[in-house]
């Protein structure tokens, strides 16, 4: 379930109905009235914020979409998934632009560089940056046993202005 609060009243005013399972991330999009959410329906799903309607299902993932951003630029959407890809896709047309096979565990974290036209992403095996707008790999980040240091999960990243990147 899906609801949107005013925050001055705290009361819920729209309910998003759509997914079939729990959902799992979200974002709203910095320049459209829309919001796309992902869950373990292995889609993500575009919603006109005002009417509530559904303007797309973006499916071609395998396993639960587990994070999704939305950026002004094309791609406008990227979504990563359980099912170890990232998928980078045009908004207007609902589709696939492109799929990015190189994780080999499941991805489960992704952030957006504040000013670069980058993007990183997470898995148990390593953190991997991509350049916008078509995908291409730019490196690994790797630390001594792995990206945890254990081979742990990473659930949470975010990068900042200053070349920061947190993970957790």
């Amino acid at each position: 379930m899906v609801k949107c609060w005013d925050l001055e009243t705290n009361k819920v005013i729209r309910h998003y109905h759509g997914h079939l399972s729990g959902v799992y991330a979200l974002a709203i999009h910095p320049t459209l009235d829309v919001l796309v959410t992902s869950g373990r329906d292995a889609t993500a799903r575009v919603w006109d914020m005002r009417t509530k309607q559904a303007v797309h299902v973006l499916s071609g993932h395998t396993g639960t979409v587990s994070a999704v951003k939305c950026q002004e630029a094309d791609p406008q959407v990227i979504t990563s998934s359980m099912d170890s890809t990232v998928r980078l896709w045009d908004l207007a047309a609902g589709k696939t632009m492109t799929t990015l096979t190189h994780h080999k565990k499941s991805v489960r974290a992704m952030a957006l560089h504040p000013t670069e036209f980058t993007f990183a992403t997470a898995s148990p095996d390593n953190i991997k940056q991509w350049k916008c707008p078509e995908g291409q790999f730019m490196r690994n980040f790797e630390g001594p046993g792995g990206v945890t240091g254990g081979g742990g999960i990473v659930n949470a990243m975010a990068v900042n202005a200053d070349n920061v990147m947190f993970t957790g």
